[in-house]
């Protein structure tokens, strides 16, 4: 009985003393945290990518042009201004602006030897073959560079002169204090085995003046140029 009297006086005891809670003491830490791990990136080291072949263009070399002088001279002003006549060698006076050089000249399809005029500006004096506007009003004159045969020019040029003839007496019926002027002559050339002659009769103030006649075959459709009336 005893005890079980003591053992209800310590439960009793023990109900009605006050309960304390436990004291928690921090103690500072003198360790600094450990570092939260971080996710890094670590760049990867480029590595060079082989490319594919590609055509690369070839480059050849351009070739040089060599530039030539090109003539000054103003050659399609070219006119024949007259010439003298002589069988063996005869003379034309040709004319253009800025002549600069001894050009090679092929008049009619003869070739002439011409040399600038030292007295007179834009002359050239070519000797070969005579020239007759009897013959052709006109002729080809073609011009190439001494240098290269290269050819500068070519074209029909008016011809001016006529082979000059000796003044004839003349028919004395048909005489006058006029004798020689005014003259006009009606002239027609021929071919005669490869050979040109002439038929013409010659007029004057007084009229009918002479006749010359180097032909010795009648006409048969072989005439270069018809009867004209053509000064003297």
């Amino acid at each position: 009985m005893k005890k079980i009297l003591l053992i209800a006086f310590l439960l009793l005891i023990t109900a009605c003393t006050p309960q304390v809670e436990p004291t928690v003491e921090i103690v500072p830490s003198t360790q600094l945290p450990s570092q939260i791990p971080t996710l890094t990136s670590t760049p990867i080291p480029a590595t060079n990518t082989p490319l594919l072949p590609t055509d690369t263009p070839t480059f050849t070399p351009t070739p040089t042009i060599t530039m030539t002088a090109t003539s000054v001279a103003l050659f399609d002003q070219i006119q024949i201004l007259g010439g003298y006549y002589n069988q063996e060698n005869s003379i034309i006076y040709l004319s253009f602006p800025k002549v600069d050089k001894n050009y090679k000249f092929v008049i009619d399809q003869h070739d002439y030897e011409c040399n600038i005029d030292l007295e007179y500006e834009d002359r050239v004096n070519c000797y070969g073959r005579f020239l007759d506007n009897q013959r052709s009003k006109s002729v080809l004159v073609q011009v190439f560079d001494p240098e290269n045969s290269q050819l500068l020019f070519e074209n029909e040029v008016y011809v001016p002169m006529t082979i000059p003839t000796p003044i004839p007496v003349g028919d004395a019926s048909t005489w006058c204090p006029l004798r020689g002027q005014n003259v006009t002559c009606e002239t027609e050339w021929r071919t005669e085995n490869g050979e040109i002659c002439v038929v013409s009769s010659c007029f004057d103030a007084c009229g009918y003046y002479y006749s010359e006649h180097t032909c010795n075959e009648p006409p048969h459709s072989n005439a270069i140029i018809q009867p004209t009336p053509t000064p003297f």
